[in-house]
């Protein structure tokens, strides 16, 4: 199985709707910003309105059809 497989989701409520703090860079080729490091801690559950562990939720097929 690979990381393609697999989704973050709030160790609580089991949602995706997740945020992460990390440290990004500017990349003046493409002029946008690239994600360089997600942080270990830091994360957002915006279903539970607080900070959350991460566990990691195999995809469905009835997750990928939503």
């Amino acid at each position: 199985m690979s990381m393609k497989d697999l989704q973050p989701v709030c160790s609580e409520c089991e949602s995706p709707e997740i945020s992460f703090e990390a440290l990004v860079h500017w990349n003046a080729e493409v002029m946008d910003f690239e994600v360089s490091t997600i942080l270990d801690k830091g994360h957002y559950c915006s279903a539970c309105d607080g900070e959350c562990s991460i566990d990691w939720k195999k995809i469905s097929e009835s997750d990928e059809e939503e």
